[in-house]
């Protein structure tokens, strides 16, 4: 009978010695996932810092093409227009521009090591991948604003004796054509600056709610 307590009692001792291991080893985890959570937060903030200033770069470039647009189409509709400036104005509608690339080496981390959950913040996640999802949708932007400005290279490269150094009669002639001037017309550049300003404040809204979620993580 006291043999049967006694291996009872020892069962129960393994049991509970089972029990606080399963907890010390839980509470590490949650511990250890803490701290991967704070680093990842932590290269995301740096991530998005890299693509607010080459965003607000890019807003800058994308707000004069567009302005220039608006100065050509005057010009297309009859209105005054500085003719000594149409070189500069046709020059700006297909020189190559900047394309953006996001610093995604964090979130392609997280998305690759099934890490992302680590976030516990839902709305916080919710946020992260509509951010990516918004740099998505803005290499799209950008894909058409290129096949338009590849189309009007090629325009005038078939008009233009010197593509780099027009004459004011030579672009006078060309913006005669009506597929060049549809072409401007629908080029994409108002659409570009109305898209990457956009995604410019996501990222900054994003970098805000980050730096205060990484505060309260350190709490």
């Amino acid at each position: 009978m006291n043999y049967i307590k006694y291996a009872i009692g020892e069962i129960i001792l393994v049991v509970i010695g089972i029990l606080i291991a399963l907890q010390v080893n839980n509470q590490n985890e949650i511990r250890k996932n803490k701290l991967l959570e704070k680093r990842y937060i932590t290269d995301l903030i740096a991530d998005l810092q890299k693509d607010s200033i080459a965003l607000t770069d890019l807003v800058t470039e994308a707000k004069e093409t567009a302005r220039i647009k608006s100065k050509l189409k005057l010009y297309f509709n009859g209105q005054p227009v500085q003719t000594d400036s149409l070189d500069i104005f046709f020059k700006s509608q297909w020189t190559p521009f900047r394309v953006f690339t996001p610093t995604k080496t964090t979130m392609e981390e997280m998305k690759n090591s099934g890490r992302l959950d680590l976030v516990s913040d839902r709305e916080i996640k919710r946020k992260i991948i509509g951010l990516y999802d918004q740099y998505d949708l803005l290499h799209q932007d950008e894909l058409l604003f290129m096949a338009s400005t590849r189309q009007l290279q090629e325009l005038g490269r078939s008009h233009l004796n010197d593509i780099d150094a027009p004459t004011e009669d030579e672009i006078i002639s060309l913006f005669g054509e009506r597929e060049v001037r549809n072409n401007i017309r629908v080029n994409y550049a108002t659409g570009r600056k109305s898209v990457t300003s956009k995604t410019l404040s996501a990222c900054e809204l994003m970098l805000s709610d980050l730096r205060k979620y990484l505060n309260k993580l350190k709490k």
